[in-house]
């Protein structure tokens, strides 16, 4: 999976100017196509694919935020 900037340049979430937050079919395409997984500092991670969030919620054990689970 990759995160690579979207054709436009910068990211797909700079190109939510008003026009694109009042239509952002586009960019959600974009984003499904080029960034299925996406890195977001500050939040983790976004996934824009069904079948990654899917595979996410049947395995909680792998894509947990519980810190205690983490082997610092």
């Amino acid at each position: 999976m990759t995160e690579e900037a979207g054709s436009y340049g910068g990211t797909p979430m700079d190109a939510m100017d008003p026009e694109s937050a009042r239509h952002p079919q586009p960019v959600y395409k974009a984003l499904r196509e080029a960034m299925p997984v996406m890195a977001v500092e500050g939040v983790g991670h976004v996934l824009t694919r069904r079948s990654e969030i899917e595979e996410v919620f049947r395995d909680p054990t792998t894509f947990s935020s519980n810190m205690d689970a983490v082997a610092l």
